[in-house]
């Protein structure tokens, strides 16, 4: 090839400060992650400059963050987000609005220096910020306008210096043109993320966050006690500090691992924190390795519970997880916490349940019995004959999966005449058992389509009972809606036109998906509460 025949130009790749911040939006955020990123900004002022917050305000300051959303403002509507905090001087305030500019101390919650540009451009199009130091009268202010800035290709916003003015605000933001409207729901997830991940702060009493005037409010998790011991009780909660020893570095861990006293799934697990936030964690959300807890339906993961600071773990820029899965990090810190929880966890697969507890599913048992294919049926009128034994019980002894012996309670049979929507009558039994190891319900009737009897059996030890043991609402529904399910698969199988080369009878899915959603919709119009019986 001839040299010569080539040409070459410069081309400028880079991108103007209105493209970058208009590129945010697509940033992956949920509506509390952006939220967070300001709250993170103030309460990272209230603790680098808490002693002179002390030394003007008095012993007395508390730490105000007011997060407020008007929808009748704009596009989508308004957010402000106002703070009592130390404010920003001239530098500070610089930093705050370059693009990669870290802060100057970067031992805070804002170390990376991109969350206040990010989030306010990922919320809307036009965000105006002011800013003043307790004491002063200087007012610093910029007003940035994304469409602006991209339309008349600028790359640098006005930065306007106010004297003589005194506000009732250390920082306050205000985003209009917002991307997307911020919804009743939104509202109520944001205050419970905000309760989660602000816990620690909420906890001090010294930080107080309000969502549109409501204030935060957190509670700590009840733990179980130990009262078989004559002499005091035992409060399963361990207070832990450690370290975790990686490569060439080591990691300081600490916190509090314990039992909780009231298993729920959604309650369990490990929530961890870096610098006084939950980085991982929260209702539903909490971390749970399987080496630890094993199955979901294990009673360790209703059980076990901690909050673990790792103040030095990296994490995303994000800061809704950590910077650790891709070089084995994360493998050695859940090692050292299996070396923790172990006693804990064994405890909890130990743990029986209360005889309140038997009571209660007895008396769910005999609540529900009544209601099992009453609303499946066509007629109020329906002849149906019920013959729970519900005064006997079969004991039985599992082993779980790590191998230690769990006692198990399974309640009798209780047979039910039943005539489904297709008009046909079967015969179901209907049998309770506890096993935290096993499915939700296993239909069984041997695949006979000469057979109009079939077995229910259901698992009261699965997740969503022990979550909602007491309410006896929730059961019933549970009950009828998983006999409904088993009564379809049985129809499925009687109208089957398919075979096995067995013998074996074929469900088809959308017969399946038919009949089910026509007997559950006899369950939703004729469910009656016998309660009372």
């Amino acid at each position: 090839m001839n040299d010569a025949n080539l040409t070459t130009h410069e081309q400028d790749i880079r991108p103007s400060l209105g493209q970058i911040l208009d590129g945010y939006q697509r940033l992956d955020y949920k509506v509390h992650n952006a939220i967070a990123e300001f709250v993170d900004n103030s309460t990272a002022s209230y603790y680098l400059n808490k002693d002179k917050l002390k030394d003007f305000f008095g012993e007395d300051y508390i730490l105000r963050i007011d997060i407020n959303y008007n929808e009748l403002e704009g596009t989508h509507g308004s957010l402000e987000i106002i703070d009592n905090a130390y404010g920003m001087d001239k530098n500070s305030f610089d930093n705050a609005v370059t693009i990669s500019r870290r802060p100057v101390n970067q031992g805070g919650r804002n170390e990376y220096g991109m969350g206040l540009k990010t989030a306010a451009s990922w919320f809307g199009k036009i965000w105006e910020l002011k800013s003043q130091r307790p004491g002063t009268k200087n007012e610093i202010s910029t007003k940035v306008n994304i469409n602006e800035l991209i339309e008349n290709h600028e790359n640098s916003i006005s930065i306007i210096e106010r004297d003589g003015i005194y506000n009732n605000f250390s920082t306050y933001l205000k985003i209009t043109s917002l991307n997307r409207k911020i919804t009743r729901n939104d509202l109520k997830k944001i205050k419970e993320e905000l309760e989660s991940i602000y816990r620690k702060d909420l906890l001090s009493k010294r930080i107080e966050i309000f969502v549109n005037g409501e204030k935060c409010k957190y509670s700590e998790p009840e733990y179980y006690i130990d009262k078989e011991n004559e002499n005091e009780n035992i409060i399963y909660k361990l207070n832990f500090n450690e370290i975790v020893q990686f490569e060439d570095n080591i990691y300081p861990i600490s916190g509090t691992i314990g039992i909780l006293a009231k298993g729920k799934y959604a309650n369990a697990g490990f929530t961890l924190f870096r610098r006084g936030r939950v980085i991982i964690g929260g209702n539903g959300k909490n971390y749970k390795p399987s080496k630890i807890f094993h199955s979901s339906n294990s009673f360790r993961s209703l059980r076990l519970y901690g909050e673990i600071n790792l103040d030095t773990f990296p994490i995303t820029q994000s800061k809704n997880n950590f910077d650790w899965d891709s070089y084995g990090l994360e493998d050695a810190f859940i090692d050292k916490m299996y070396e923790i929880s172990k006693e804990y966890a064994k405890k909890c697969d130990n743990l029986r349940v209360s005889k309140n507890s038997k009571v209660d599913d007895k008396e769910n048992i005999k609540q529900v019995a009544y209601d099992y294919f009453q609303p499946i049926t066509k007629s109020t009128n329906t002849n149906i004959s019920i013959y729970p034994d519900l005064e006997s019980y079969k004991e039985l002894t599992n082993l779980n999966e790590t191998g230690y012996s769990i006692k198990i309670t399974e309640p009798a049979s209780g047979f039910h005449e039943i005539s489904s929507t297709s008009g046909n009558s079967y015969t179901v039994e209907v049998l309770f058992y506890r096993d935290p190891y096993d499915v939700l319900y296993v239909f069984e009737d041997g695949n006979d389509l000469t057979n109009d009897s079939f077995k229910v059996k259901i698992n009261l030890a699965f997740p969503l009972f022990n979550e909602l043991n007491s309410d006896i609402t929730f059961q019933k529904t549970l009950h009828n809606i998983i006999v409904t399910l088993a009564l379809s698969e049985k129809i499925s199988i009687n109208r089957s036109t398919y075979k096995t080369p067995s013998g074996k009878a074929l469900v088809e899915h959308q017969l399946f998906r038919y009949l089910f959603n026509e007997n559950i919709k006899e369950v939703s119009i004729n469910s009656f509460d016998v309660s009372q019986n």
